[in-house]
């Protein structure tokens, strides 16, 4: 599935950085598109004052881009809600109705993991800017555009971004078995989301709490891709309930997915 795919269904606007244009789909300014023409002007505004195209970050090989994300739309749907807020509940119900009417469009047949990748900057993101304005008003969030978040771990625990103590670990590059393909950081919110396929949700929130740094690679091994991951966490006991709850995930995988290395150091290997 490529992006368009998950997306075409379900897209009312968007702001387009490259020729600061504002597209709207549709030919009657209803309650939801009114709320869309909202998420998207104030995607205009924060290009004019803080220039969203930032080259800088998005050819980073770690979540610099995602938790940036996080930042413009974590503010864009804060102006949104607040917007749907102060509607009559007549509009705020009509709202909602078109919102579910677009949501049952989208194909279900999509892997939830990519809604789940798509939507955490519309999930975390709000959450985060809220708690920077509570923290220190437009001022901190308007600072947020200039020295953003760095890792999907300051965007689902802004204290650590507010506190700007936490930065991610050095941690050595994995190596492949064969033709590598692709290479980076899964992050946080990447281990929440292999943990969710082999457990509970809580539980899998609990063994990546901590998390202090990865770094992943890719490879083709015949007809299947395999990934491995390097993985410290903040202290030793982080570090033994992640490998545990990974280890317990194994055993349920069937043998696809494997845990190994040291005390300071956990490396996961899967292949499918």
């Amino acid at each position: 599935y490529e992006l368009m795919d998950v997306e075409s269904g379900s897209v009312v606007g968007f702001y387009d950085t490259e020729e600061d244009d504002l597209v709207v789909r549709g030919d009657s300014f209803s309650p939801y598109v009114k709320s869309t023409f909202v998420h998207e002007l104030t995607h205009a505004l924060q290009d004019q004052h803080f220039d969203l195209d930032r080259e800088d970050i998005d050819d980073r090989d770690d979540e610099g881009s995602t938790a940036f994300s996080s930042v413009i739309e974590g503010d864009a749907v804060r102006i949104e809600q607040m917007y749907g807020a102060s509607l009559p509940e007549a509009e705020q119900k009509e709202m909602e109705r078109e919102e579910a009417a677009l949501g049952g469009s989208i194909d279900r047949d999509i892997p939830q993991v990519l809604f789940d990748l798509i939507g955490f900057p519309y999930i975390f993101g709000p959450i985060l800017a809220n708690q920077l304005v509570e923290k220190g008003g437009q001022a901190r969030l308007d600072e947020a555009f200039r020295v953003p978040p760095s890792t999907s771990e300051q965007v689902m625990h802004p204290d650590l971004y507010v506190a700007d103590g936490e930065v991610p670990l050095e941690v050595d590059d994995p190596k492949p078995a064969g033709k590598e393909i692709d290479a980076g950081v899964i992050g946080e919110f990447g281990l929440l989301l292999v943990l969710n396929e082999l457990m509970e949700t809580s539980d899998a929130f609990r063994a990546v709490r901590g998390w202090g740094g990865d770094r992943y690679v890719a490879w083709n091994e015949d007809d299947r891709t395999c990934v491995r991951i390097h993985v410290v966490m903040d202290t030793a006991r982080d570090t033994t309930e992640l490998r545990e709850a990974l280890k317990n995930g194994g055993r349920e995988s069937g043998g696809r997915l494997r845990v190994s290395g040291d005390d300071d150091l956990v490396v996961v290997t899967s292949c499918a």
